[in-house]
């Protein structure tokens, strides 16, 4: 074998590997930012139903809708600390620190090497993963 064929054949495997990498890192990044969206979904969901709160009371015309109002606040409320509880026991702060910084230097040893990410999916999932 030439030298200029191992060289191909190397960089062509530590491709292969490093897009494995990143996929299992985006597929990582994936999950976690869906559970850091929800959380921040269901923040906002509660506070908008707490300051809708006075207003809904104000125009109910019975007792009845205030009650459904109420228990629609509670099943958020139970959703956000469901959520929370969630993303405390999958560490998505830290996870997601830690995926990015993993992904970062993955490309930063690929340009070392004079190799870029050729591949469309990977650069599809690194844009959908930020």
């Amino acid at each position: 074998m030439s030298r200029q064929s191992v060289s191909e054949f190397v960089r062509a495997a530590v491709l292969e590997k490093a897009e494995r990498e990143l996929a299992r890192l985006d597929q990582r990044l994936g999950a976690l930012n869906t559970v850091a969206n929800a959380q921040n979904t269901l923040n906002a969901l509660a506070e908008g139903l707490a300051r809708a709160t006075a207003p809904v009371a104000a125009i109910a015309h019975d007792a009845s809708a205030i009650t459904r109002f109420k228990k629609l606040r509670r099943a958020v409320e139970d959703a956000q600390a469901l959520a929370s509880e969630l993303a405390i026991q999958l560490e998505v702060n830290e996870g997601l620190s830690e995926a990015h910084s993993e992904r970062a230097g993955i490309v930063v040893e690929l340009e070392n090497m004079g190799i870029s990410e050729t591949s469309g999916a990977s650069s599809s999932r690194s844009e959908a993963a930020e």
